[in-house]
């Protein structure tokens, strides 16, 4: 066989393969960047009870830095306390900060110090505890957030908020009375006192 006919019959041998391979269905690409999100994503508490919020991440390129604010309504909802996540990890070179003074708002800042690499994958980076003030619904959500690379580069962030429903307590029953049957007691008279008058 001569070089030309090599060639040409490679040359459709190739375009076979490379039509095959376009006939192939391509595998979905995940969604890159980070995502921010309320575990969990709708809860249903009563007036005056107690609730925890986790704040958490699931991060495919790296990420140092993770400042964001919560907005919620200050007359549902109130915070009593924050714990810190160990998404970013632990020690000197992380540093947790949260401000929940002003009703309505909490504001965190969350950071990996220096050069240190930034982390990828899901965990917790705060945990938030509310206590349900009275009845109503509404949103706990990111007012405003960013997340940014060692290099303080910014990293595409998506966000997710919370639904909170405070449902009035139910009505307590009354005990039901046990069910008796009514009786006229009979009355008893004097003889002689229902005598018919005479005329």
């Amino acid at each position: 066989m001569e070089a030309e006919e090599v060639t040409e019959s490679f040359s459709a041998r190739q375009g076979s393969v490379d039509a095959a391979r376009r006939a192939l269905p391509s595998e979905p690409e995940g969604p890159g960047g980070v995502e921010m999100f309320l575990s969990p994503d709708r809860t249903v508490v009563r007036p005056g009870e107690i609730f925890e919020v986790s704040v958490r991440v699931d991060a495919a390129e790296p990420v140092a830095h993770l400042p964001f604010t919560l907005a919620f309504d200050g007359e549902l909802l109130e915070v009593l306390d924050t714990e810190k996540g160990g998404f970013l990890g632990t020690g000197g070179s992380v540093q947790l900060l949260a401000d929940t003074s002003r009703p309505g708002q909490a504001v965190i800042g969350a950071s990996l110090l220096g050069r240190a690499p930034g982390v990828r994958g899901l965990g917790e980076i705060y945990r938030i505890r509310f206590r349900a003030l009275r009845q109503g619904e509404g949103n706990i959500t990111f007012a405003r957030s960013s997340a940014l690379d060692s290099l303080l580069e910014g990293v595409e962030l998506r966000t997710r908020s919370s639904r909170v429903v405070v449902q009035a307590p139910a009505a307590t029953p009354s005990p039901a009375l046990p069910e008796r049957p009514w009786k006229v007691p009979e009355e008893r008279f004097p003889e002689g006192i229902l005598e018919p008058l005479s005329e």
